[in-house]
C-alpha cells in the first residue's frame, strides 16, 4: 500500500502503478490513498495531535485539542495572527515552542 504522503491510482505500487508523492501543498491521511488533497490547518493540527501522542498530554495543554465546537486559534498551545492562520505552536508533549519563523514553508500553506 502507499504510506501517508502519497497515492497512486489503486493505492498500490503495483507493476501498472507506483505511488507518487502529493504534490506540494497537498496530502492525505491514509496509507493506501488514491488521491491527495489540500488539508486546511485544522487537520495538519490534528494529525499534529495523533503524532504527538496528544492522548497522553496533560489535560490543561489538550485543553480544546480535537474539539468540534472549540476553533483551532483557541486550541491550549496554538496561536494565530489576526486573520485566523496559525503563526505558532507551543509542543504540550515536550514543552519546546516552535514559531513561524522556523516553520515558515508549511504554515503558509494551511488554509
Amino acid at each position: 500500500a502507499c504510506p501517508i504522503g502519497t497515492y497512486s491510482e489503486s493505492g498500490q505500487a503495483r507493476n501498472d502503478s507506483t505511488c507518487q508523492a502529493c504534490p506540494e501543498g497537498t496530502g492525505n491521511f491514509y496509507v493506501g490513498s488514491i488521491e491527495c488533497h489540500v488539508l486546511s490547518q485544522r487537520e495538519l493540527l490534528s494529525m499534529f495531535h495523533t503524532i504527538m501522542d496528544g492522548g497522553t498530554w496533560d489535560p490543561d495543554r489538550a485543553e480544546g485539542w480535537k474539539d468540534s465546537a472549540v476553533a483551532e486559534c483557541d486550541w491550549a498551545g496554538v496561536t494565530c495572527d489576526a486573520s485566523g492562520r496559525v503563526s505558532s505552536l507551543a509542543f504540550p508533549a515536550s514543552a519546546v515552542e516552535y514559531n513561524e519563523d522556523l516553520l515558515s514553508g508549511k504554515i503558509a500553506q494551511w488554509k
